[in-house]
């Protein structure tokens, strides 16, 4: 049987929309899928019938279930729909299906419990030290969202907490190295368990090696 995105390709040929923007196929799509994309996984894919490449979207996720709705609603009648199933290498499915079934789909509950492959640099600073950030503001944080677009290693460490000021140094391996200011999410501040889970990071150093894509990988760097 054949990968799930060799089954995409297939798709994209025998319905034949994209007459642009075939990167969205065969570059983005294919890095999700093959770099991202863990068992269980379900995503609903969608040929743009205006012939721009293709929207993908994994259910279960954070995007929200109004923007998933309002992009299949949206979409031109002669738009494509599928539903793939990662089930592991060699055993995905993707399934064609109605714009109605894909609404049907995407009402799926947020999973909680996914581990995912990879994440950005701001969501993996945020994992490791063991913090909320509802509003991205370690992941949208010009500074970080530039170290993480150049290859190479990366040390952050939590350096002081005072109540709920969390300082956090971040230092590349050419040199770069900066300070953030973090006040913390108020369910970290008032919950003392996850407050004492956050204080249970100090200066403890935690390694990446960021991709040059924005994706920070744990290393054992020492």
């Amino acid at each position: 049987m054949k990968t799930l995105f060799e089954q995409m390709v297939e798709a994209s040929v025998q319905y034949p929309l994209m007459t642009r923007f075939t990167e969205d196929l065969f570059e983005i799509d294919r890095d999700i899928i093959e770099n991202d994309s863990v068992v269980g996984d379900k995503y609903i894919w969608i040929l743009k019938g205006n012939g721009a490449g293709t929207w993908l979207y994994r259910l279960n996720s954070k995007i929200g279930i109004e923007m998933l709705e309002y992009t299949i609603k949206n979409e031109p009648e002669s738009s494509e729909f599928f539903w793939l199933h990662n089930n592991g290498d060699q055993k995905s499915i993707l399934q064609h299906i109605s714009r109605s079934h894909a609404l049907s789909l995407a009402k799926a509950q947020v999973l909680t419990n996914r581990e995912p492959r990879r994440r950005n640099l701001g969501s993996q600073i945020t994992h490791c030290l063991n913090i909320s950030d509802p509003k991205c503001s370690l992941i949208a944080n010009p500074k970080v969202l530039m170290l993480a677009s150049q290859k190479g290693k990366v040390t952050i460490t939590l350096n002081k907490l005072v109540r709920d000021v969390a300082i956090i140094t971040v230092s590349g391996q050419f040199g770069n190295k900066f300070e953030i200011r973090h006040i913390l999410d108020l369910v970290d501040f008032v919950d003392s368990d996850r407050y004492e889970s956050i204080r249970g990071m100090l200066n403890k150093p935690q390694h990446f090696v960021c991709d040059g894509r924005s994706y920070a990988y744990p290393c054992t760097v020492q």
